[in-house]
């Protein structure tokens, strides 16, 4: 996910609440327990993921921006590349 919605640390913290519960929930199945976290998790990831790219529409990031995002395995060169 680009950084264009300053939530990374915020759904972090709601992946680790939310998977404590779906283990505490499933204590015998922990592959019951990832599914069930993964199918909780997934629209909301995407609905980040949409928006952070929206938000990244509006307003293309600087050279740094992208450099750094790159450096931490990120996808979008040509991106990058062309931005101001």
């Amino acid at each position: 996910m680009l950084p264009f919605m300053a939530q990374g640390a915020v759904m972090a913290i709601e992946d680790a609440v939310l998977l404590a519960r779906v283990i505490e929930s499933h204590r015998d199945d922990l592959a019951t327990a990832i599914g069930a976290y993964e199918s909780l998790r997934v629209e909301r990831a995407n609905r980040c993921v949409r928006a952070a790219d929206r938000n990244r529409r509006r307003q293309p990031p600087r050279r740094t921006q992208c450099v750094r995002y790159l450096l931490r395995g990120g996808n979008r060169l040509s991106h990058a590349l062309t931005s101001k």
